[in-house]
This record gives structure tokens, C-alpha cells and sequence, in this order.
């Protein structure tokens, strides 16, 4: 099973036992794992790199819940 299928089926368990965790996605690229998984009342943090994030804030805007971060 890929990776990315495998965590999109894992994350919503614990988000149901830990309606309030905090994510970490490392190298989050143009990942929507946040989109896929969101429970609704989960903070999500995305690090990655300038030169992906900056694009990528043209489809998808941080949110409330929702920060991407990249090194300066």
C-alpha cells in the first residue's frame, strides 16, 4: 500500500481518539494530506521548502488551523 494512502487511512483513528492533536507534516511538498484528513477541530502544521509553498499559497490559503512554514 502506498505511503500517503496508508497515512490518509491511520490519521482519522487517532484524530477520533485526539479530536484535538496537533500535526506535523515534514517535506509537505504539494501535499492536501490536511484536506484528506481534517477532522474539523485538528491544528495542522506543513513545513517545506520556499520555492514549493510560495506556489502553492495561489490554490490553497493557510487557515486558521492550517499553517505552512518555510525556512527563511
Amino acid at each position: 500500500m502506498p505511503r500517503a494512502l496508508l497515512i490518509d487511512r491511520l490519521v482519522p483513528g487517532f484524530l477520533s481518539a485526539h479530536p484535538d492533536a496537533t500535526g506535523v507534516e515534514i517535506g509537505t511538498g504539494l501535499d492536501t494530506r490536511h484536506e484528506n484528513v481534517d477532522n474539523g477541530r485538528s491544528r495542522w502544521y506543513e513545513l517545506g521548502l520556499p520555492g514549493v509553498l510560495d506556489p502553492r499559497r495561489h490554490f490553497s490559503a493557510d487557515i486558521l488551523r492550517r499553517t505552512a512554514i518555510a525556512p527563511r
